[in-house]
């Protein structure tokens, strides 16, 4: 537990702004709540205590992932297999997170879903890079503020019935990548848990200000400090964040700790009196101690400076603070240590007259703890200041893939496309794979990102719905190191898929049949690429046949020559210029009535040895034949035939020799259209 929670708030310290005293010459924290009842394993913790209206749990994990699911059982004590699932809980999602932090703690928020919150790119790779560290704050943040650890799901308070006294209560951690585990312990529910005050304080004045210190520090996870300039108050909290005691515990037992918890640098200039406060593991305050009075004490040393400020690059880290306001001060010391809880070894080998220094002596991905002292004119030094943390960072990108990917397509008729990518890997010892991007616009900033991890492998495949064929595709590859530095992008390659997608169906808007000719009209199809229209016609006789071809910008046609005299069906399709074909448009069904009658374009009569031999002839292609009439006198015509003649030449052979004879004939077509000649005379020689 004390691991834990130490390794824990060491980072909060390095890492955040928290007001506490000038730094000890080792840093370390407390159990946090030795005297609540609790249990803990090699990589679990589980506290609880009652408050008189219910029990609070809290637990903690040295394993902060945040893909856990949290079972909690409870149990009375002398049954414990008897025990009841009593909640089932897990980290919130984003939005649900949002409502409960975002007003008061944003920089919890980031800790969580930095995916969500980064401002761009880069911001989200930087915190890919820094996961451990994000995590322990996370963590910190999650002990002190009861709001965090409700959104990481690591807190509950139950209600226990009153018909028992003592309970068991057992936390199940599930989690993916490893077995569950359990961890049980027990509460009695008899007496509210009372917290110690903090205690005995006490408060020095130097020249610089006023240095508090206090026992009972190992019972709270953190401190609040408050001030009055009257002994009865009232108390003013001087502290933004909770104060962490620093102590380290010795291999023979022995703790060193801070020669002052806190200082109050803006002390009242009459003096005053001070209370502490706790907080424990549950962020709980517990009682205030007795108020103590200010008293003076000598000390020689410079007041110590605040945290010094440090920016960390890949080659070196460059550490400024702000100048000491006493003016005996002659030059600054600078304090590097890669263990939290040491001073370090001094950087520079005589005071340094100005306020800033670069260590060039770094190792990558290591923590780096700096700390600076003041020295005045009289050769005292002062304590340190907080120690501030640098991890250098390798912010140098892997090389650019150089080569242009190579593509392969796979087109499947009503299934996706499949595009192949692949290129020449780059060679770099940190190398973490590759990000393949994709874009409609290539000179754009749009690039999307098609694969949520780097790649290990120098292949990607592409899946395209086959219909997003009107306009290019463009692919670009990025290599990326296990810092996730980014190389720049490398050559663009385009994608153009086939065409597979025909246009849509014709609609038929108008179809008529006039003067024996059927005339259509159509909606046009708006289509980027049509081609034209395919005209197509069948009847009950004659099966569908490609009538015509036409181009895109007509949207009528007139069959001048349609079946007569019988049931027609038209249908139109749209082509595109890959040579796709829409399906037909619906089935227009119409009756083609000939009302053109008929040509005669040659009536003859000739007399032979049998009678009159009549020819008729006609240039249309639908007579269905043709009457022969007869007269004596040119009035009074009477037909020569009983059925109707379907050959172009019949003969009369009811004439007499010497007599004078008139004929007329009534051609016919499959429509019932008819044409008369005119009246034809012959004589039939004796």
């Amino acid at each position: 537990m004390k691991q834990i929670i130490h390794y824990l708030c060491f980072f909060i310290l390095v890492l955040t702004g928290v007001p506490a005293a000038a730094a000890p010459q080792a840093l370390s924290l407390p159990q946090p709540i030795p005297r609540l009842e609790g249990a803990q394993s090699e990589d679990l913790i589980l506290q609880a205590k009652y408050t008189g209206e219910g029990v609070k749990l809290r637990w903690l994990l040295k394993d902060k992932s945040l893909d856990h699911t949290y079972l909690l059982f409870r149990a009375p004590a002398r049954a414990p297999k008897d025990r009841t699932r009593i909640a089932e809980l897990k980290p919130m999602d984003f939005d649900a997170a949002k409502a409960l932090l975002a007003p008061t703690e944003p920089a919890a928020l980031k800790l969580i879903f930095p995916q969500k919150t980064a401002q761009n790119r880069a911001e989200y790779n930087a915190s890919l890079g820094q996961t451990e560290n994000r995590l322990n704050l996370l963590a910190y943040l999650s002990i002190l503020n009861p709001r965090v650890a409700h959104v990481l799901g690591q807190s509950f308070e139950d209600r226990p019935p009153a018909a028992e006294q003592a309970w068991l209560y057992t936390l199940e951690v599930h989690n993916t990548d490893r077995p569950p585990r359990q961890i049980t312990r027990g509460i009695l529910t008899t007496q509210p848990h009372t917290a110690p005050s903090p205690g005995p304080v006490t408060a020095h004045r130097f020249h610089w200000g006023v240095g508090l210190k206090w026992e009972g520090y190992d019972d709270y996870v953190g401190f609040h400090i408050f001030r009055s300039p009257l002994f009865q108050g009232p108390f003013t909290k001087i502290t933004d964040h909770a104060v962490q005691v620093q102590a380290a515990r010795n291999p023979d037992g022995t703790v060193d700790l801070a020669p002052y918890f806190y200082s109050d640098t803006q002390a009242l200039e009459q003096g005053g009196y001070y209370k502490v406060q706790g907080l424990d593991f549950f962020g709980d305050a517990g009682p205030l101690s007795p108020a103590v009075e200010e008293t003076v004490k000598t000390d020689p040393r410079p007041e110590p400076l605040p945290r010094p400020t440090v920016h960390a690059k890949e080659s070196h880290i460059e550490i400024s603070w702000s100048a000491h306001a006493d003016e005996d001060i002659v030059g600054y010391n600078v304090y590097r240590s890669f263990n939290y809880n040491k001073t370090g070894e001094k950087l520079n080998p005589t005071p340094l007259p100005h306020t800033r220094f670069t260590d060039s002596q770094v190792i990558v991905d290591t923590p780096h703890f700096y700390a600076v002292t003041a020295v005045d004119r009289a050769g005292y030094e002062s304590l340190p200041s907080l120690a501030a943390q640098g991890i250098p960072k390798d912010s140098t990108p892997p090389p650019v893939p150089a080569t242009q990917p190579r593509t392969q397509m796979t087109p499947k008729k009503d299934q996706p496309v499949e595009i192949d990518l692949t290129w020449t890997g780059v060679q770099a010892p940190d190398l973490l794979g590759y990000r393949v991007y994709r874009t409609l616009n290539p000179q754009g900033l749009d690039w999307a990102l098609l694969n949520g991890e780097p790649l290990s492998a120098t292949r990607f495949t592409d899946s395209l719905s086959p219909h997003l064929d009107r306009y290019p595709f463009y692919y670009r590859i990025t290599s990326v190191d296990t810092h996730y530095n980014e190389s720049a992008p490398g050559p663009v390659v385009k994608i153009q898929l086939p065409d597979v997608t025909p246009p849509r169906a014709p609609a038929v808007t108008q179809s008529r049949v006039t003067a024996g000719r059927v005339s259509l009209a159509w909606q046009p199809v708006t289509a980027h690429d049509l081609a034209g229209y395919r005209i197509y016609r069948k009847t009950e006789k004659q099966p569908r046949e490609l009538l015509v071809g036409l181009g895109p910008t007509l949207t009528a046609f007139q069959d001048v020559q349609p079946p007569q005299g019988q049931r027609v069906s038209y249908a139109i399709a749209a082509l595109d210029r890959a040579g796709n074909s829409s399906p037909v448009s619906r089935w227009i069904q119409l009756q083609v009535t000939d009302a053109v009658p008929p040509q005669i374009s040659q009536f003859t009569l000739r007399v032979t040895e049998k009678g009159v031999e009549v020819q008729v002839q006609s240039p249309d292609t639908d007579t269905a034949g043709f009457d022969l009439l007869r007269s004596r006198n040119g009035r009074d015509f009477i037909p020569c035939n009983s059925r109707r003649i379907t050959r172009k030449t019949t003969l009369d052979p009811r004439v007499l020799a010497g007599k004078r004879y008139f004929y007329q004939v009534v051609l016919w077509d499959w429509a019932g259209n008819t044409s008369q000649s005119p009246v034809r005379e012959i004589k039939i020689p004796r």
